[in-house]
């Protein structure tokens, strides 16, 4: 694997793990958290100041999550040392001038012009 990667793969497979871990004590966390607000709300309403104590943690917790799916996708960039190269629309552009060159005259419309030509015999040529 070290081979095909630039970035060591195995370093990754380890620090993702880690960041696993942290997922899931971040989502447990968040569960609890969510319960515990659900029934202050109940008892205290959504105004009083131990639902908005729980509203913070909630954020911090959520903004940790984003912080680690910005980790975890830096951390599994290991980037192909013989990537495929990526077409551009000029590629596409320049692949498609070629066929339609090397048909030389066997495009549809052409077909058709000379299908109707041969129907029509009284018909002079180029009109």
């Amino acid at each position: 694997m070290k081979v095909d990667y630039k970035k060591d793969p195995n370093k990754a497979i380890k620090g993702w793990r880690k960041i696993l871990n942290t997922f899931d004590s971040l989502d447990s966390q968040l569960k609890e958290f969510r319960a515990q607000l659900e029934r202050m709300e109940l008892k205290y309403g959504p105004n009083s100041d131990k639902t908005k104590k729980l509203e913070k943690k909630i954020a911090k917790i959520d903004k940790a999550m984003e912080k680690a799916v910005a980790a975890e996708k830096k951390l599994m960039n290991l980037v192909l040392r013989h990537a495929p190269k990526v077409k551009t629309e000029a590629d596409f552009d320049s692949e498609a001038a070629v066929e339609v060159s090397s048909k030389k005259g066997s495009s549809l419309l052409d077909r058709l012009r000379k299908k109707s030509q041969k129907k029509e015999p009284g018909v002079p040529k180029g009109n």
